[in-house]
């Protein structure tokens, strides 16, 4: 594979992973809480809400392994459906970070305070756009 090809699929693929968390927004938030349904299934239960995610995500990696498994039986499934697949499996440690950090789950040292809510890298260039620091 081109590197040129790679960096259409890594654009692609996070753009994706963007617009899906936006998109779900309206059918998993509730009270401006993007991690509700965690936290509802954690109350549900009677686990802390990161156990709930990890519990979530295990259905979606489930899935994927039994996906490769499918190549082997001569069950190939569509580009689409492995994207999705992948999409999700990359979604659920970004929703980790997220709960984590809302849970207040990092040691007291950390500072987060100062995080921006945008990340450029400086000098890297795939699939023709280039980013900044």
């Amino acid at each position: 594979m081109t590197p040129e090809r790679f960096s259409q699929i890594f654009d692609e693929v996070t753009y994706k992973c963007w617009t899906t968390l936006g998109n779900r927004n309206h059918v998993y938030s509730r009270n401006n809480d993007k991690l509700h349904n965690f936290k509802r299934a954690a109350d549900f239960e009677d686990l802390p809400a990161e156990d709930a995610l990890i519990g979530m995500m295990t259905k979606h990696v489930v899935s994927v392994y039994d996906y490769v498994d499918d190549i082997s039986e001569g069950v190939l499934h569509t580009r689409e459906e492995w994207l999705e697949k992948i999409i999700d499996l990359i979604n659920y440690p970004i929703l980790l970070l997220a709960l984590l950090e809302d849970e207040g789950s990092f040691r007291a040292e950390e500072d987060i305070s100062n995080v921006s809510g945008k990340i450029t890298i400086t000098g890297v260039e795939h699939a023709g756009n280039s980013y900044e620091a």
